[in-house]
């Protein structure tokens, strides 16, 4: 009985914190995603706030304006984490084998691209400034992690995680075999990185993904990893990280409280040195002034040569 009312209090606690904290912040964004992606859909579900930076909502990232206004959002939203799954069309192995039928146009939609991944770069950049942990997937065996440019985004998302779609039963339209699609997924965390992370152990078989409908349907992830990796964006703040905040919020509150107290001391110290030189110097006129001399008018003297030093 008394566990579940504590129980209860931690749960309520939790919700008032993340509502006080975090009510003006999305949980989750997805860039270059399909307008029905699943993982915006799953947050949704689970009663997040999620937002697609996509075609459909207007975000073209292969354009400076585009960029700029996504950057914008991030900003002004602050989403708790992101995902980054650009096209990989142009970076498959099938796709090197058929450079050869027209290299110039080949390579003019691969400098396109290169494009957009260097303006996602910058959202990622634009994530880690605002808090927000960003991860970035492409398939496995994908050419683009060779760039340069993506090389060095590995630097800011330094934690690696390998996904296999047949341990989350990811299978073929047409015949219901598995079917062995891998991503790698660079994280900024390392619990992101460990939160899907799942390896084949190569004791089954594997259908090929060939064909169009096939191709298709291997683009949507699997549902099991997608409420896998939207339970840990949605996870709760515990108690632990409420009474850590809380501890530094009080701690940088005293420290002001110090300096103030420090600084007040430090000015009525002054004022206080200040009027007895004022009245030292009193006394020495009082003394030097001649025996008659009316000792009311010396102190108003004194006060309007003060007042007068004051002014200058």
């Amino acid at each position: 009985m008394l566990g579940a009312a504590l129980a209860r209090l931690s749960e309520d606690c939790e919700t008032a914190w993340r509502t006080l904290v975090d009510h003006t912040r999305h949980d989750f964004v997805e860039v270059c995603c399909s307008p029905e992606s699943r993982l915006s859909s799953e947050c949704d579900r689970l009663g997040g706030r999620s937002y697609r930076l996509n075609l459909a909502n207007g975000f073209d990232l292969m354009r400076k304006e585009s960029v700029i206004a996504a950057e914008a959002w991030l900003r002004k939203h602050r989403p708790r984490e992101a995902w980054f799954s650009l096209p990989c069309t142009l970076w498959s192995i099938l796709q090197n084998l058929n450079i050869h039928h027209n290299p110039e146009l080949f390579y003019a939609k691969r400098k396109k691209a290169r494009t957009m991944i260097r303006n996602c770069i910058h959202l990622v950049k634009v994530c880690i400034e605002i808090g927000c942990d960003p991860a970035w997937e492409h398939p496995l065996r994908a050419t683009s992690w060779q760039l340069p440019e993506v090389l060095k985004l590995i630097e800011l998302l330094p934690h690696k995680c390998r996904v296999d779609g047949c341990q989350y039963n990811m299978r073929t339209i047409d015949t219901n075999e598995l079917v062995l699609k891998s991503w790698r997924i660079q994280c900024r965390t390392a619990e992101q990185a460990t939160r899907i992370a799942a390896t084949c152990q190569n004791n089954h078989t594997h259908a090929p993904v060939i064909g169009g409908d096939r191709v298709t349907a291997t683009s949507y992830y699997p549902l099991p990893m997608v409420k896998r990796w939207m339970k840990g964006v949605m996870r709760p703040r515990n108690m632990e990280t409420l009474c850590t905040r809380l501890c530094a919020i009080d701690q940088e509150a005293e420290s002001e409280t110090e300096t103030d107290l420090v600084g007040g001391v430090t000015e009525v110290r002054k004022h206080q040195l200040k009027k007895k030189k004022e009245q030292q110097a009193l006394k020495e006129k009082l003394k030097t002034s001649e025996p008659d001399a009316d000792p009311e008018k010396l102190r108003d003297k004194a006060e309007e040569d003060r007042v007068q030093t004051m002014l200058l």
